[in-house]
């Protein structure tokens, strides 16, 4: 699933089209997993779901922003190699 997140990030939109996406993805995180705790696969042990729902968008920002570190490092890294 964060292969595609990040696949798709519009990464050239403006903050507005960014910020949409991350909600997008947060919800559709937050109703998946609410899937896998109505089916029993997933349970809870002192968690809750509105627990999750604050944390998605953070976690989701915190995904993108690692890329873009790698994407850095690597840019650099080549550079130093040429």
């Amino acid at each position: 699933m964060n292969v595609v997140f990040l696949n798709y990030y519009p990464t050239d939109k403006n903050i507005r089209n960014k910020i949409i996406y991350i909600a997008t993805w947060s919800v559709f995180a937050v109703v998946f997993e609410k899937f896998y705790l109505w089916s029993g696969t997933f349970y809870y042990n002192g968690w809750k779901l509105w627990y999750s729902a604050i944390l998605y968008p953070f976690l989701y920002l915190s995904l993108y922003l690692c890329l873009r570190y790698v994407r850095k490092l690597l840019n650099s890294y080549l550079k130093e190699g040429k």
